[in-house]
Formats: structure tokens, C-alpha cells, sequence
């Protein structure tokens, strides 16, 4: 399931690709910014937002992976652009169920997130 963190209410996200535009999240939040202060504050709300759960093993366990997407984009004096873009990604830890001690809801998201870790190799 793709939550945005930025807009916990913009539900139905799909992950999409086009030829000219790369991979990217339709309907996801996106926010101009001007500076590094910009960002960082973007990132401490989509931190305060994400999925976190307490086990045995880790007081706050991250329950879900995040993917930050910054694109830069560059007038310059002569008219012509220049273009950016760099993924961040934050995958969740594995977890061995037995010695976290994960049940219910919390052990369902471990499993999804140890088969999600599987399938990328």
C-alpha cells in the first residue's frame, strides 16, 4: 500500500512510468522548495508521519520503506533548462518474528516487509 506522507489523506496511489518522465507516484504531494532549510522541513514532516511500531527488539521500528524524490530544475540565462533528480530510499529492516515478538497487526507488517526485501534480491 503507498501512503504520501506529506498528505496522509490522498489515498489510491499508483507507482507509474513514462518514457519522458521516469518512474513516479501519480497524484503524489510535491512541494517547491528554495533552499536545504526547505527540505529538511519536508523531510521531518514525512518522518513525523511514518509507520512505526515498538517490538522486543527496537522501541521505534519502522514498519514501512520511504522513498524521497528531489528533482532539480535549473533556468539559465540563455533560455535552456537543466534537470535533476535523485531517489533516496529508506528500506525497513528484516525482522526475525520469534526475537521481535511482532503479533497482530505488527507481525503482518513484518511479514510484508520481509517479502517485500525477498522479491528485490
Amino acid at each position: 500500500q503507498l501512503r504520501d506522507l506529506l498528505n496522509p489523506t490522498n489515498t489510491g496511489l499508483k507507482i507509474k512510468e513514462a518514457p519522458q518522465k521516469g518512474v513516479y507516484v501519480e497524484g503524489i504531494t510535491q512541494e517547491f522548495v528554495v533552499c536545504a532549510g526547505d527540505i529538511m522541513e519536508i523531510v521531518r514532516v514525512g518522518e513525523r508521519m511514518r509507520a512505526v511500531a515498538s517490538t522486543k527488539l527496537n522501541m521505534h521500528s519502522s514498519r514501512s520503506h520511504v522513498i524521497f524524490m528531489l528533482a532539480c530544475e535549473q533556468k539559465l540565462a540563455d533560455g535552456t533548462e537543466k534537470l535533476g533528480k535523485l531517489n533516496l530510499v529508506d528500506l525497513a529492516g528484516s525482522e526475525k518474528v520469534h526475537k521481535s515478538g511482532s503479533m497482530g497487526p505488527t507481525l503482518e507488517e513484518a511479514k510484508k516487509i520481509n517479502w517485500s526485501l525477498a522479491a528485490l534480491g
